[in-house]
């Protein structure tokens, strides 16, 4: 059984929609990211699923019990859910030490002194803050005040955990120990989890299944590996990592294309996604890393002309000029291009979309 479920979830600011038939299932155990753009409507999702807003159409299940109808003016509060919350900002009562954080959302609900105590060092313990219950917020450190949000959280076992951008504060070391950490507490505790982020790496590293927005709808729900490599529309394979886009007409059903890009020889072979007719207009998306720079010796293949190059440590960075197109190209090794040398770029690997 779904942990959680949302069908056909729209929200309208004003006359403005930021949600749009939103229709999802999670499972027990999940970690579900939502990705996109600032404005894409993924923070709008999470406080729906929250109860801190109210849908304009649809319905949201949690646990098997439906939690809002919103053609039936059906809706829990917040605490009725069994939903923990993580924000940006962490939200800490300054004025509590860190025990009395953790222990609050169980007070609220009326548990006995004594278990309560015991769920806290217990809360303590899984997120590696023993010793420092005692403590003010603002005497620890923004990945030790993360943690408390997160234990806080967890301590009343909800059956849905939201957190909304909860590293953005951090450091870029600091946010990469802390996804790791994430990822491990929920693995061990089995909890369920929705993750709002615009964040990248943080979505494909720590997700089972990421949700990718844009402008309220719905544009691809599947494993950061097919996200990455199979993007459903020109939007994802743009926005996710880097691609370069190119326009292109179908020659014939086998494969061949030609960029449309003002050169007349800029021929490609890629595999055709079914229902492409020869003479079709498509877009080419090809990542920087599939393409490979050689000296070019006029044998045929794609002709380009470096524009810059960049040494980044690990890899060499290009830009190079096809027809009337630039190409950006990522490359192992430290072989630095000069800007003006005549290059073949070998395509690797490549995806046909339909324009």
């Amino acid at each position: 059984m779904a942990q959680l479920v949302l069908e056909g979830v729209s929200k309208n600011f004003g006359r403005t929609p930021v949600l749009e038939g939103l229709s999802l299932e999670v499972a027990k155990g999940e970690f579900l990211s939502f990705l996109g753009p600032s404005g894409c409507g993924k923070t709008t999702a999470l406080r729906l699923i929250a109860g801190l807003l109210e849908p304009d159409t649809g319905s949201i299940a949690i646990g098997g019990r439906c939690v809002c109808q919103a053609g039936r003016g059906y809706s829990l509060p917040p605490e009725e859910r069994q939903v923990g919350m993580v924000f940006q900002s962490y939200a800490l009562w300054p004025h509590m030490r860190i025990r009395e954080n953790v222990a609050y959302p169980l007070k609220l609900k009326g548990y006995p002194r004594k278990e309560i105590e015991e769920r806290v060092q217990k809360m303590l313990a899984l997120v590696d803050l023993q010793g420092l219950e005692d403590r003010y917020p603002h005497q620890l450190s923004g990945g030790q005040q993360q943690r408390v949000a997160l234990a806080r959280a967890l301590i009343a076992e909800p059956l849905v955990l939201l957190l909304d951008e909860p590293l953005s504060n951090l450091d870029a070391k600091l946010r990469e120990k802390m996804r790791l950490e994430i990822k491990d507490i929920q693995e061990r505790v089995g909890a369920t989890v929705i993750y709002v982020t615009h964040d990248q790496v943080e979505a494909l590293t720590m997700s089972d299944r990421i949700a990718i927005l844009c402008q309220g709808r719905l544009q691809q729900l599947d494993t950061p590996v097919a996200i990455y490599e199979r993007p459903a529309n020109t939007f994802v394979a743009d926005f996710v990592g880097s691609s370069n886009l190119l326009p292109a007409r179908v020659v014939n059903t086998d494969g061949r294309l030609l960029l449309l890009n003002g050169h007349p020889d800029a021929f490609l072979q890629l595999p055709l996604p079914a229902g492409i007719s020869s003479g079709q207009e498509v877009k080419v998306a090809l990542r920087p890393e599939a393409l490979l720079l050689k000296p070019w010796r006029g044998n045929g293949g794609l002709q380009g002309r470096v524009l810059r190059s960049f040494y980044r440590g690990r890899e060499v960075e290009c830009f190079v000029a096809v027809g009337n197109q630039t190409l950006r190209v990522l490359m192992p090794g430290k072989t630095a291009w000069v800007p003006g040398q005549e290059v073949e770029v070998e395509v690797k690997e490549g995806l046909v979309l339909v324009a």
